[in-house]
């Protein structure tokens, strides 16, 4: 007699292997709702194809992609520039209302929100520099007194 069917407590674990399937794949149909969990996937998944994930797509050893790492609270970039373009603006919120700038760790400027106005600390000296068409603007040794600035 042949089986056409193959009642599952005949099967051992792990017994049934891609080289032993007709075609050495599994459709999607064959596979019943909910059935392949993480625990019964013990290597890496390779996709030729896209990737669609309807609901959260949870990565908590953090994502690759390319040549930038997301891990947690970081963006990392392992070389070249790392652009932001946005077909909208850019904005960047801070809570704790600072956006401190750093070259290699070493904090060199920071934007503050002081209750509604906007403070600019440049850590490496008192002095701001900036152009204005082909005229330079150097604004030199900025001293703050309360609220009033002078420069020299």
């Amino acid at each position: 007699m042949a089986y056409t069917l193959v009642p599952t407590e005949l099967i051992a674990d792990s017994a049934v292997t891609s080289a032993k399937i007709a075609n050495g794949t599994i459709a999607t149909v064959d596979i019943a709702d909910d059935a392949i969990t993480s625990a019964k996937i013990d290597t890496n998944i390779a996709i030729a194809g896209s990737l669609s994930v309807a609901g959260t797509l949870t990565a908590n050893a953090g994502i690759n992609i390319d040549n930038i790492n997301i891990d947690g609270t970081t963006i990392a970039l392992s070389s070249g520039n790392l652009v932001l373009d946005s077909a909208g603006d850019i904005i960047l919120d801070a809570a704790n209302n600072d956006i401190i700038l750093k070259d290699a760790g070493t904090t060199f400027g920071q934007f503050t929100n002081d209750s509604g106005q906007l403070i600019i600390y440049n850590a490496g000296s008192q002095m701001l520099k900036g152009n204005s068409g082909s005229n330079a603007i150097f604004v030199g040794n900025v001293t703050a007194v309360g609220t009033s600035v002078f420069t020299n």
